[in-house]
């Protein structure tokens, strides 16, 4: 989640709390909604992103930004561990990470680094850290990976190759043209090969198809309305060809996922600050065109296909999480409804238990994992 995102979230769920009846409905340790189990902190305190993976044996990875640095939690040995991999650098905060899992369970790391100002956040560079070639869960020393102005990582590491999307090219003072752009890199003979990807865009989310070949969805601003954008790649180092998904008002941050047959699926939530009703969305392409779907309300999103190829959301806000299975009748499972959720993630892998992580503000701040 950009920060930017993270702030509007944080503030709805504010406004939300103050109205009547709307509040924590349990303490921590409350009894499991049914089907999944109950929900566990693994990571006391204020986060502002998180991202997660499921390895090839079933375990949970969960790396978090926030006031601490960043921290990784697993149940790889067991029960769930959690430890510090980095601090906070000086002048600088970690905001937005994305970890990736290789076909050997090495985890990769991107991390955006931003520094207060006047202006809000001003973004640095993405930097990356990994446990490849240390012991698992040990990570490097964190190297930078693309040029400042960087923020919004979205990372693949698919046949031992490093793919990143990024929004980039920030404007944060006076600004002529376009505020940012949303670009594409992966690892080349001589060093990164890079892409950009047209109009005044941002929040990628990236896939990565069975061939090797990047897909990105993305939203580029209008005057009036955002366009959601799916960009595919013919190849791993592009070029790409970009179609529009959907039109909508509002701010919205798209979640990208293929199904078995490799075609998209995007996920949005509309912000409740800027329109109204807001919501969660779903884009499906079938017979060339796309149609959207209107899930229900919401203020984050996370997309998964099962091993069945069936489509599974994960959708928090001011009321807590909770997931729908996507069919011709939506059906609806709670995953925790003791408060607000600000992000959120979903994993089923192909085989073992799924994964809900995410981030609850109150009560008992903290991010929390259940497995299903």
């Amino acid at each position: 989640m950009s920060s930017l995102r993270a702030l509007r979230v944080v503030v709805t769920v504010v406004i939300l709390l103050s109205l009547p009846g709307v509040g924590p409905a349990a303490a921590v340790g409350a009894a499991p909604a049914a089907g999944w189990g109950a929900p566990q902190r693994v990571l006391p305190g204020a986060w502002t992103d998180i991202s997660a993976a499921i390895d090839s044996q079933g375990k949970a990875h969960v790396v978090a930004a926030g006031a601490a640095g960043v921290w990784y939690a697993t149940d790889r040995t067991g029960g769930w561990a959690s430890k510090r991999i980095l601090h906070h650098r000086s002048g600088s905060e970690w905001r937005g990470v994305s970890l990736a899992l290789d076909e050997h369970d090495r985890i990769t790391i991107a991390l955006a680094e931003g520094f207060p100002s006047e202006f809000g956040m001003v973004p640095g560079r993405i930097w990356s850290i990994t446990d490849k070639g240390r012991p698992r869960g040990t990570f490097s020393a964190p190297v930078a990976v693309t040029p400042t102005g960087s923020t919004d990582p979205s990372l693949k590491t698919p046949g031992g190759h490093v793919d990143l999307a990024r929004t980039g090219d920030i404007c944060v003072d006076v600004c002529e043209g376009a505020l940012s752009r949303v670009w594409y890199q992966t690892d080349g003979p001589t060093g990164p090969i890079r892409r950009r990807l047209p109009g005044d865009a941002s929040s990628p989310d990236l896939r990565v198809d069975a061939a090797g070949r990047p897909r990105l969805a993305y939203v580029v601003r209008g005057a009036t309305n955002a366009r959601l954008v799916l960009a595919s790649a013919g190849s791993r180092t592009g070029p790409f060809t970009t179609e529009t998904v959907a039109t909508q008002a509002g701010d919205l941050t798209p979640r990208l996922v293929l199904d078995a047959a490799g075609r998209p699926l995007v996920a949005w939530a509309r912000d409740p600050l800027d329109v109204d009703p807001p919501g969660v969305f779903l884009a499906q392409r079938a017979g060339g065109a796309w149609t959207v779907r209107s899930i229900g309300p919401g203020s984050v999103v996370a997309i998964t296909v099962d091993a069945a190829d069936r489509v599974h959301l994960a959708i928090g806000g001011g009321a807590g999480v909770r997931e729908v299975l996507v069919r011709s009748t939506l059906a609806t499972t709670p995953i925790d409804g003791t408060g607000p959720v600000t992000d959120v993630e979903l994993r089923y892998p192909s085989a073992g238990r799924a994964l809900a992580a995410y981030v609850r503000t109150y009560p008992d701040a903290g991010v929390y994992v259940a497995r299903r």
